[in-house]
């Protein structure tokens, strides 16, 4: 049985905060997609199955994200 890591996608466009989220999920055994813009966030939703985003709400696209991540299953708490 392959037991996989759930996926964080975290969407900002400064790399600092970025590297933040990556920093603070990893260690606890998230997966995390970092991604710099709306466009390529979106195109992200496409290639990965997606279980939460943190997202810069000024980023262009910002409504698409959060009408996509609406679509998420719900699955309860991400706490390990």
């Amino acid at each position: 049985m392959i037991i996989t890591k759930p996926k964080i996608l975290c969407v900002d466009d400064e790399s600092e905060i970025l590297n933040f989220l990556e920093a603070a999920f990893i260690p606890k055994g998230y997966e995390v997609i970092k991604s710099e813009n709306g466009e390529e966030a979106l195109e992200k939703f496409k290639e990965e199955k997606i279980d939460l985003v943190i997202s810069d709400p000024g980023l262009g696209n910002s409504y698409q994200i959060l009408h996509l991540s609406k679509k998420l299953p719900k699955k309860g708490s991400l706490d390990n």
